[in-house]
């Protein structure tokens, strides 16, 4: 089976613990406010594609006791999908709607564990097209 997490770059601003968005079909998904910082989302028609970094705050193993005590370096090959909305969208905002209003959704495979430190995880994150050694059916991706 596959578990999945729910995250949103919270604890900035204000002190919200968690925002509400919805999904397709209206189901209203929970996500949990976690210090975290992404860079490096370019996107370009043409050379080599981004691989942008996500770093993850985990003080007092924030995000480990988020995930399940799953070990870090297990969420290597995961896949990670970024949302993007605006704030008025979010459930009971002035812009709440069935279907979710969102700029398109984007998915990365986290890559490699690129450094960890007692205050924070960072990977590198890659295109699923993108990661060597990816297998198609019947043929194998070289890299």
């Amino acid at each position: 089976t596959s578990s999945k997490a729910y995250f949103f770059a919270g604890l900035k601003e204000d002190a919200a613990t968690a925002v509400q968005f919805r999904e397709v079909g209206g189901t209203v998904r929970s996500y949990t406010a976690i210090p975290i910082r992404a860079e490096g989302f370019e996107i370009n028609s043409d050379g080599a594609h981004s691989r942008p970094e996500l770093t993850i705050g985990n003080i007092g193993n924030t995000l480990s006791g988020a995930i399940g005590n799953t070990p870090l370096e297990d969420l290597v090959g995961k896949r990670l999908t970024r949302r993007t909305t605006l704030r008025k969208y979010l459930v009971d905002g002035p812009g709440d709607a069935t279907p979710p209003i969102e700029y398109p959704k984007v998915t990365y495979i986290l890559d490699q564990l690129k450094a960890r430190s007692p205050v924070s995880v960072t990977y590198e994150l890659a295109a699923p097209f993108d990661v060597a050694g990816v297998t198609l059916p019947k043929r194998q991706v070289i890299a």
